[in-house]
């Protein structure tokens, strides 16, 4: 599915004028066990972006991190539910030793919000 969404969002991109480069995205990805989950770690593509979706996307996870509460697989499903809580669009895969939620978006350079 995600091969999916990232095609269209390619084509779409093509399409306007964006560079790959301009397509982000944030991804929950948690480890699974016994269908409980465990750690959840959250990635960015690109690796290094440092803008103000990542502080965005950081700052929600700090937060949920900080509200969740109980046992190890209550506190992490606590942790996605809020972390995926209010965004338009997520896209999940599900599998049997792991989850991932996933946001992408298009980053658009400072010239063109002019």
């Amino acid at each position: 599915m995600k091969s999916v969404i990232f095609f269209f969002i390619l084509i779409l991109s093509l399409y306007e004028g964006f560079d790959l480069d301009d397509i982000r995205n944030v991804e929950l990805v948690c480890d699974k066990e016994d269908g409980c989950l465990k750690e959840c770690v959250l990635t960015y593509q690109p690796k290094n972006m440092r803008d103000e979706a990542h502080l965005k996307y950081q700052k929600k996870y700090n937060d949920c991190l900080q509200a969740a509460s109980g046992e190890s697989c209550e506190r992490h499903a606590q942790i996605k539910d809020c972390f995926i809580e209010g965004e338009p669009e997520v896209f999940d895969t599900v599998e049997d030793n792991w989850e991932s939620y996933a946001i992408y978006w298009l980053h658009m350079p400072n010239d063109l919000n002019k």
